[in-house]
């Protein structure tokens, strides 16, 4: 079951960055979804997904997400996701690594935790380094 929630997860990714529809398939109607940004409160549904996504990506001019890591233990996914991109209105560039931690149930995504430090991520899921 792990390998096809890592699958799951891997879809997910790749579907939230052509479109909020895409991605939808793959959450749980009930998803919360917790965002690293402090000034961003919890999401709860398929519309709080969406505000999220779109109020994130309102943020850049360009941006690019490349998975670069993913770690599974039962229906808990880690996934290490670099982000590249240029503010819209800083024009700033910026690249960081993002760590996701995702609870995956009956092929959906139910929970998206988003943590600064890898060690949080793992810690989370219930993962070692």
């Amino acid at each position: 079951m792990s390998q096809e929630n890592v699958e799951v997860v891997r879809r997910f990714i790749d579907a939230w960055q052509r479109d909020s529809d895409a991605m939808i398939e793959f959450l749980d109607p009930d998803i919360q979804w917790a965002p690293v940004e402090e000034s961003h409160t919890p999401s709860h549904g398929h519309e709080g997904a969406r505000r999220l996504r779109e109020g994130w990506l309102d943020n850049w001019d360009e941006h690019q997400l490349d998975v670069e890591e993913m770690l599974d233990k039962g229906d808990q996914v880690v996934a290490a996701m670099r982000l590249r991109g240029r503010g819209k209105l800083s024009g700033v560039e910026v690249e960081l690594v993002q760590y996701s931690q995702f609870t995956v149930r009956n092929r959906r995504i139910t929970h998206i935790y988003e943590h600064a430090a890898r060690a949080e991520a793992l810690k989370a899921a219930g993962l070692r380094d």
